[in-house]
């Protein structure tokens, strides 16, 4: 249950890349005690208890000794009632709470040496407590608490010295970031909040068990402070790395006997490498060592389990846990969409550092619903803490942007609505956790694109249309990458309408067209007019030209009004929309069936190019978007593919005549799911040229178009003309094992 510390042998300068993953009281070991509970809890079947408070959790696992700690979350609970600690025979134990925050965990240390049978912890409101009750008697007992540690926002002048540590602490006056047992004092970050701007506080106890004289010493970035039962013993003030001090230059010689010595070790860093570490050299040893875990006295703990509520009245209750991290650097982003040109000569550069402004963390939780006693018709709603949340009994995942803390909250509401002057259904419990985003070792960045993808999917489950401007602005990051634009639609939608169509506003909506285009050809065809002019690239002002021309002409079947909107880009409109949309008076041409002028329009088309470029650097161009189309279609990078396919057709229109260009974007309309297009495609290809050498390829790619527009005959007779006429082809090897 203490906080997991790097092995000792690693160097110094490389702390900063290991950060522990539990501490005291993690969700993990939640998730564990709950899932033991329903085995282990000797009290299941209570309902009821005489201790006056709402809401009890048994302790498991827990030793019979002086000092036994334990931490939970209380949901919320605890400040409405003080903790009471009690065994089952509901004696009081002296106890004290050592740590609380609410909504987030709270550490109680205990006497368990009086405890007979089992412990429980009680808490929540019930009402007014006894006056015995109402602070947990503790009496002369004082907890002995080994190896702890506070971490908390770096009070002025603690890089000179410990005192203003010391006083934060005692006076009540610090601003805490969490309390956590852990092995030892060896530490690359705070694991409790941020690496910058923080202070340390371990306190615990030094088992001896060889007298002698001992070379204890400090290492640490940046200052440090060692005391020995309460008297100074080393120290390494203001602003440095630990590099300096890892040969035990900042130490002390000290004889030591058979017995415990209590430490206290100050730690105090502003800014760069974060690293905090005691060492020593035993008597008889040589070299320079981190004081191992099996060095320092460790209090035991107990577990809790799972909460139960008097009476078995409904109960709110869940476990998250930190499942990985995104990490997207911003900076590189913004290079990677605007590369500078490069100069001639120039050396090759370092990629630059990244700079930590830039640096957007994604964390994936997931939530594991325990709730109890939900009566009939009631419902669990949830509040994420980020402005978003969902209804049902069970959460699944959730994507948090930054840091945190966010305040993670389930409440289980009774359907009164249709009760007098009720809006919503009455609150029958509430369980509240604020939850930290501490940066974890399991991590991937934009590059992984399986983790990026399941990123996605979470992020489109959500409702996302309370969130933070912020926050929405970079989850577009994490949705711009998704090709399947059915599944963002949600999403998209919602940016969109936010942001306008500005920016990555003007790409959302540029989606949503796409995504409804299939089932909404009308309002596909609207998105697209607003977004023409306004397109940031001449080749997106193509492209959407483009796809509008596509939807009169194939979705909304309406090749007249397709061949004057043509017409009136070629007039109004320069650049690449006039070329693209001469390119398209030939498709409506091919459509009606009027192939001599479909091929006539190409040909003019094409008349630009050569005009622009010699005929053979056409040609080699021609079989690079070949090559990139297609490998891009392979790869499921869809936009690129049409990007791709837009520019063919501009630079190259009577690759159509040939059928390269119409197998290619038959093959991206089957890729995006609309077979229907692509069977369009294909058929007119063989009336407008019936001797392509793509033959083979058009008549296999009709029978899957067929096969799943769900004419099975059709698709079946394709395939044994592929396997007969063409037996040698690739298309028949392909045929064959698709049978």
């Amino acid at each position: 249950m203490r906080r997991s510390i790097p092995d000792s042998r690693l160097p110094i300068c490389d702390f900063r890349r290991h950060r522990s993953l539990l501490h005291f009281g993690s969700r993990a070991l939640l998730l564990l005690s709950s899932v033991l509970w329903p085995l282990a809890s000797p009290a299941l079947a209570a309902a009821d208890w005489k201790i006056p408070r709402e809401y009890r959790r048994p302790l498991l696992s827990a030793e019979p000794a002086d000092t036994v700690a334990f931490s939970f979350h209380d949901g919320g609970h605890l400040a409405t009632g003080s903790a009471i600690v009690a065994d089952q025979h509901d004696n009081i134990l002296p106890s004290r709470v050592i740590w609380s925050r609410r909504g987030g965990e709270t550490l109680i240390a205990y006497n368990g040496l009086r405890a007979k049978g089992n412990v429980f912890v009680y808490y929540g409101g019930a009402g007014k407590a006894p006056a015995d009750l109402a602070a947990p008697p503790a009496g002369a007992w004082t907890p002995r608490l080994s190896l702890l540690l506070y971490t908390l926002r770096c009070p002025s002048g603690a890089i000179e010295s410990e005192a203003p540590i010391r006083s934060a602490i005692r006076l009540g006056t610090a601003d805490f970031f969490g309390v956590g047992f852990v092995d030892k004092i060896f530490h690359g970050v705070n694991p409790f909040g941020p690496d910058n701007h923080f202070a340390s506080y371990y306190v615990g106890y030094l088992k001896i068990d060889k007298p002698g004289r001992y070379r204890i010493y400090t290492a640490s970035s940046e200052a440090s402070f060692v005391f020995l039962d309460g008297k100074p013993l080393c120290s390494w003030p203001g602003h440095h790395d630990p590099h300096g001090g890892r040969t035990g230059q900042h130490g002390a010689n000290v004889e030591l006997n058979k017995g415990e010595y209590k430490i206290e070790y100050y730690h105090a860093k502003t800014q760069g490498e974060t690293c905090m570490m005691l060492g020593w050299t035993p008597p008889g040893a040589q070299g320079w060592h981190v004081v191992p875990e099996s060095a320092w006295v460790h209090t035991p703990t107990a577990r809790p389990g799972h909460p139960e509520r008097r009476g078995g009245a409904p109960l709110a209750y869940f476990t998250w846990e930190q499942e990985d991290q995104l990490l997207l650097d911003r900076g590189q982003a913004r290079e990677t969409r605007n590369p500078k040109p490069e100069t001639k000569g120039a050396k090759e550069k370092e990629p630059p550092k990244a700079d930590p402004a830039d640096i957007v963390q994604y964390t994936r939780v997931s939530f594991h619903s325990q709730h109890r006693g939900i009566p009939p018709k009631a419902k669990v709603v949830w509040d994420y803490g980020d402005g978003s949340g969902t209804v049902g009994e069970r959460a699944g995942e959730h994507i948090y942007v930054g840091d945190g803390p966010f305040t993670i909250t389930a409440r289980i509401v009774a359907d009164d609505t249709a009760a007098p002057g009720r809006t919503e259904g009455k609150v029958l419990d509430t369980y509240a956790v604020a939850a930290p985003m501490t940066a974890a070792l399991k991590n991937f960045t934009f590059l992984d694109k399986d983790a990026v993808r399941r990123y996605a999917e979470v992020i489109a489950a959500t409702d996302c249309s309370k969130l933070p401007e912020k926050t929405m602005e970079a989850l577009w990051e994490i949705i711009e990458t998704e090709e399947d634009v059915e599944r963002i639609k949600p999403f998209v939608e919602t940016y969109a309408n936010r942001f306008g169509l500005k920016g990555a506003g003007w790409h959302a909506a540029d989606r949503l067209a796409l995504a409804v285009s299939l089932k909404e050809p009308q309002r596909a065809l609207d998105i697209y007019a607003k977004l023409a002019p306004l397109a940031p690239t001449r080749l997106d002002a193509a492209r959407i030209q483009a796809e509008r021309l596509e939807l009169l002409l194939h979705k909304l079947k309406q090749p007249e009004r397709a061949l004057e909107a043509a017409k009136s880009i070629i007039r109004t409109r320069t650049g690449l929309e006039d070329r693209i949309a001469a390119v398209k008076i030939g498709d409506v041409y091919r459509a009606q069936g009027d192939f001599e002028k479909a091929e006539d329009a190409y040909r003019e088309a094409q008349k630009i190019t050569y005009a622009e470029m010699d005929r053979r650097v056409i040609a080699v161009r021609q079989g690079g978007y070949l090559e990139t189309v297609w490998s891009h279609i392979e790869n499921g990078a869809l936009r690129a593919a049409r990007e791709g396919l837009v520019m063919w057709e501009i630079e190259h229109p009577i690759g159509k005549l040939s059928g390269d260009l119409i197998l290619m974007t038959a093959r991206y309309f089957d890729a995006l799911g609309e077979p229907d297009r692509a069977l369009a495609e294909l058929e007119t290809l063989v009336k407008l040229n019936p001797l392509t050498p793509y033959l083979p390829d058009v008549t296999l790619l009709m029978a899957r178009a067929h096969r799943k527009l769900g004419n099975a005959a059709k698709a079946r007779e394709l395939v044994e003309r592929v396997l007969t006429e063409y037996p040698r082809s690739k298309a028949a090897q392909q045929a064959i094992r698709e049978r």
